[in-house]
Order: C-alpha cells, then structure tokens, then sequence
C-alpha cells in the first residue's frame, strides 16, 4: 500500500486561539483519510487566559467575576489548562468508507504523532470523546509494542515517539 501524507497548517476551525492542523492520507494520491490535532499554545493561553479572570472573560463572557462564580469557574479553568494547553490532542480522524479496516487510521495516528512531535514537541493525545471504533484502535495502538504511548495524568492515552 502507498501511503503518502500530506500536512495542513493554520487552519482556524474553531476560535483563534486554538491552533489545528491536519495530516492527510493519500493513497496512489487520492485522499483516503485525515485527522484534525488541535490545542493551546501556552504563550497563547499566557497572553488570552493567564488568569482565572481571563479566562471568565473570554470563555465565559463574565466581566466581572463574582466570589461564588470563582469557585464555580476554578475546576473549569484548571481542566481547561490541563487538557487544552500545549497538549496537542486528536479533534476528529476519518477514513474513507472503502478504505476503512487497512491500517490507515492506525498510519495516520502514528504519522500525526511524529509530526506534531517533530513540529511543536508535543505528544498527541486522546481525545476524551471517542466514537467506538476510535476506542479500539486506541487499543491496538496501545497493545502494539512499537508504538509508544503513555497513559496521561486525566486516564487518556498518548502518543510520545521520540
């Protein structure tokens, strides 16, 4: 099987703080599949979200943040920094139906891996909204010797190639 990759920059699917990037599969150059990686960079949520009343702002709309709403938003905030921040995570992958059960998500996972790794330093991670299909190739990639993973922090896999 020919598998080539082709890599996406600066796409903005979301609010401009986020940055995603895509990593394409083309087979004998037509395109079979892609996975879209996105996160936070931190000089990014330093400038936009470096304090609880930052982030009450701009996430929340809240201009003014109350005592009670701060004990409220408190957990949000750290989650938000924990899952979004310089943790590049898979946002959403799809295979071709005709192409579907060929390894390719399996490729494009290991691919997206290396090349967020290679690009920004970071692991790719798990999302923590999975379709089943996506949970059992999460599977195998964690069963597969030589793929490296690590189990984050929040319970989710990563990818860590080196």
């Amino acid at each position: 099987m020919n598998l080539e990759f082709n890599y996406l920059t600066d796409l903005q699917l979301g609010k401009p703080e986020w940055l995603d990037l895509r990593v394409e599969a083309l087979l004998d150059g037509e395109k079979v599949g892609h996975l879209t990686i996105t996160f936070v960079p931190r000089e990014v949520f330093e400038e936009k979200f470096g304090t609880i009343e930052d982030f009450a702002r701009e996430q929340r709309g809240i201009q003014k943040l109350e005592d009670y709403q701060r004990v409220e938003l408190e957990p949000q905030y750290r989650r938000f920094r924990q899952f979004h921040v310089d943790t590049a995570y898979v946002a959403y992958v799809s295979v071709d139906h005709k192409y579907r059960r060929r390894g390719i998500a399996k490729r494009l996972y290991i691919e997206a891996a290396r090349w967020v790794k290679e690009r920004h330093g970071l692991m790719l991670a798990a999302s923590s909204l999975q379709r089943p299909e996506v949970q059992v190739l999460w599977a195998s990639l964690v069963a597969d010797p030589d793929v490296p993973t690590v189990k984050l922090e929040d319970d989710r896999w990563a990818l860590n190639p080196s």
